[in-house]
Order: C-alpha cells, then structure tokens, then sequence
C-alpha cells in the first residue's frame, strides 16, 4: 500500500506487481491485468526445492538466477531486490459472528501462515545469483496437505515482481 503511493487499506483490496488494480471486481479489470503481467518476460529465474527436516519443519532452498534482461541498477544505489519465502494454507474458513457478516462462514485461500523477508540480494546482469536457504517451523494445527511453500522476488521500493514460484507439499519430500 505504502510503495503504491495508497493512503487507505480497503476490503477486498488487490494489488497486482505493486498497483492497486482499483476496480478489479469488474469482469475484464484483474483478467487483463493478469493477462499483461503474464505477457512480460521474466528477468530472474527461480527454483524452489524443500526437503522434510521433520514433522514440524521443513528446509526450503531457493535459487536466484538473473537474466540478461535485469534491469541495470546505477552505482553507489542501495540494493533494491528482495525476496521473500512463505508457506500458505488453502482451503481455511472462518465463522463470522458480528459486524455486516454476522453468521456467515467466509472461505480463504492462499493465507500466509508464514513469511521470512525481506532478504537482499544483489542481482547484477549475468550474475551467477544466489541460494537462500531457510527452515521453517510447521505448526501441528496447519493442515499439511493444503499447504505449498512460496517464493518471490520483488523491488524493495515499488513491489514490483520480477519472478514468483510455489510448489505443492505432499507426504514425501
């Protein structure tokens, strides 16, 4: 909110590479905005991988390769691309009990059970990149099977998004 120049947080808001898509409940607003997002090249390729530490963590491993088309940053400028490393739950719902939706059950996807970040990196054209490695703690009461590790890479200032990447969690690993 605070990178898009915004002032006010609103229900349901949606922000898209780091703009607020505005009226995105409109038919045609967030599927055009998806769909020109989708059309631009990546400029850092990722891969996350995780390996089982045991039932209440697991050891993510994301890699960081730049592409020839990262976009220059001049010198003496601070670093300005971070990443950032999640686990999300699906399929959550909750029981409202006041307010306007008083005794409704509101279902949620894509919730943030947890987020490591932001952690700098230096990305240059033709850099090599880099791995960041991370373990992070399970609670007992998440659902394991709908949960998916998450991982991003964006300007530290703006919120734009110059790659993402989630995998699914299964029994193994």
């Amino acid at each position: 909110m605070r990178a898009a120049g915004k002032q006010t947080v609103y229900p349901p808001q949606v922000f898209l590479n780091g703009v607020d898509i505005g009226f995105w409940s409109s038919a045609s607003a967030l599927p055009r905005a998806l769909d020109a997002t989708q059309r631009q090249m990546p400029v850092v390729d990722l891969s996350l991988a995780w390996r089982r530490q045991s039932e209440a963590s697991l050891q993510l491993n994301l890699n960081v390769a730049p592409r020839d088309t990262l976009p220059p940053r001049p010198k003496n400028t601070p670093l300005e691309w971070v990443a950032y490393v999640a686990v999300v739950e699906q399929n959550l719902s909750s029981n409202v009990s006041a307010g306007e939706n008083a005794n409704v059950v509101l279902q949620h996807a894509h919730t943030v059970r947890q987020l490591i970040g932001p952690i700098a990196l230096t990305l240059t054209p033709n850099a090599t990149g880099g791995e960041i490695r991370e373990l992070l703690k399970i609670d007992p009461r998440w659902k394991q099977p709908d949960l998916s590790p998450v991982a991003f890479v964006q300007h530290r200032i703006t919120g734009e998004q110059l790659q993402a990447i989630s995998v699914r969690l299964c029994a193994t690993g």
